[in-house]
């Protein structure tokens, strides 16, 4: 339903531009640097990776030019510091309209089988992605109707012109959606995620993971908890593939998250694949979405209903989630639709936060960070050249490297933690104050000063307890602050559990 309607709201003339045609070689080759592990994605012919389409898809990424209104771009939803999402339960689109669904990480899109939370028939980015740009039910980008406008505005801009057609040569009008189209599905695919404490522990690095992260994959991988089952393999969901792959698995699971009519009844605008094939048993069936950088990528599940980790683990520990009030009221345990490797599990507190360390280990802070995929037009630093302004129509450049964080001295570094923790002191009285306004603002500060620390904790030997205690910081405190149905308790907690954290890594910095 959604390709069809997709395609009807690009109208006809545009379907026949997005067809395959033979691509032109570029005079770059592309590289894929990956792990041993990780073998290297499908790529179709007729659009094949090269550095121009990247470059020219990252620009095209982050304008707001690629909208009806120009107020909205695809990094308004998929935001490189949150891997690639946008930190809401439901995105809103250009034109304000709030979306049924969370918006998914872009990390390693390239490998996944299917691309989207219920649409088992989108398994193509070129595809894909003309859906948010057209689609009127409901808006994102909102392009439909203003198809010429928005295509006039990179005609009119020289240094898209000269990008266009660098990306695409020998064409004698290369600003075309359909260009426009293959240079963004080459930008995402070029999205790689793979250098986490996980990954290096695959690789050889037996330090690389905590004790506890240790303790809490070999849960995850257990028959105990069965959490493998759906978020396997190399990218960590059965929603996978890869060049070469004989068999192609697209998999698509109803967990127990709601059981309205005590029949299996999902939200009615919100049934998963039910919604394409009208099959009833397809009702509240979703796909697994991968586990990379998920400690970045809160709130979860495909409605944003659960606000942290730790509350998913509790769902899935219950097998399923009792909503007793409330039009969506119902006991999802019992629902009789519910996959039945979703069985529920016990667990202490203990084994609990080590399932957490775990799933914090698949943070990549470099794929975060990465200059290459950060947006070219935000402010650089000012002892740098400024790139253009996004509606200039001077030369665009590629975004110069943000300049390298400042390595402090042992004493000041110690200084700066102190002071952090005096900072959570403060946090927690707000929040047992009830002060959620002021809690998220001060919390927000220390995200910034904690991170301003990492180049130091690096530079000291404990650059992976720091990625921890950001990763902590960001799924445990701040997720449940921005959460309406987080205890007061359960944030002190947090803060408590981040404070022995950062004691932790002070001790060991010396």
């Amino acid at each position: 339903m959604m390709t069809a309607l997709a395609l009807a709201c690009i109208g006809s003339g545009l379907t026949a531009m997005l067809q395959p045609q033979p691509a032109v070689a570029s005079p770059r080759a592309w590289v894929w640097a990956l792990p041993s592990h990780v073998p290297p994605p499908r790529v179709p012919e007729w659009n094949p990776m090269t550095p121009e389409k990247f470059e020219l898809g990252r620009y095209l990424f982050y304008d707001a030019r690629l909208s009806g209104n120009g107020r909205q771009s695809c990094a308004t939803c998929h935001q490189q510091r949150l891997a690639f999402t946008d930190g809401r339960p439901q995105s809103i689109g250009s034109t304000g309209e709030i979306h049924p669904r969370n918006a998914q990480s872009l990390a390693n899109v390239a490998w996944f089988s299917t691309l989207t939370w219920a649409n088992p028939l989108l398994t193509e980015i070129e595809k894909q992605i003309p859906i948010p740009m057209f689609g009127e039910f409901p808006v994102e980008l909102g392009i439909t109707g203003k198809e010429q406008e928005v295509l006039d505005r990179f005609r009119a801009d020289p240094q898209y012109r000269r990008m266009f057609a660098a990306a695409f040569p020998g064409e004698a009008e290369p600003i075309t959606w359909k260009n426009i189209v293959y240079a963004l599905a080459t930008f995402t695919r070029g999205l790689t995620s793979f250098d986490s404490p996980y990954d290096r522990y695959l690789a050889g690095d037996q330090a690389a993971l905590t004790p506890s992260a240790i303790r809490g994959m070999q849960m995850f991988f257990s028959e105990d908890l069965e959490c493998h089952h759906c978020h396997t393999g190399f990218n960590l969901s059965a929603s996978t593939t890869f060049s070469g792959a004989v068999f192609i698995e697209r998999p698509f699971f109803n967990t127990g998250l709601y059981n309205i009519d005590g029949k299996g009844a999902y939200p009615p605008d919100n049934e998963g694949v039910k919604e394409l094939t009208n099959d009833p048993t397809d009702m509240g069936r979703f796909r697994p979405p991968s586990l990379r950088n998920v400690a970045l990528t809160a709130p979860y599940m495909h409605d944003g209903s659960i606000a942290t980790l730790e509350e998913v683990i509790r769902f899935y520990e219950r097998g399923g989630r009792k909503i007793t009030s409330g039009p969506y009221a119902g006991d999802g345990r019992l629902s009789p639709l519910k996959n039945g490797l979703v069985s529920g599990f016990t667990l202490t507190d203990a084994q609990r936060q080590d399932l957490i360390a775990f799933l914090e280990s698949l943070t990549d802070w470099h794929f975060v960070t990465n200059p290459r995929f950060s947006d070219p037009f935000a402010p650089a630093p000012a002892a740098q050249a400024t790139p253009a302004p996004r509606p200039a129509a001077t030369p665009i450049a590629v975004a110069p490297s943000p300049t390298p964080p400042p390595i402090f001295s042992q004493q000041e570094y110690r200084t700066r933690l102190n002071a952090i923790l005096t900072d959570l002191n403060a946090l927690r009285t707000l929040v047992r104050r009830s002060h959620r306004a002021e809690a998220q603002r001060l919390a927000q500060q220390v995200h910034d000063r904690l991170h301003a620390l990492r180049a130091t904790s690096h530079h000291l030997g404990v650059g992976d307890a720091h990625d921890r205690a950001e990763a902590h910081l960001h799924g445990q405190v701040l997720a449940r602050l921005t959460s309406e149905d987080a205890r007061p308790a359960a944030i002190i907690v947090a803060i408590r559990d981040l404070q022995a954290l950062l004691r932790a890594m002070a001790r060991a910095a010396g």
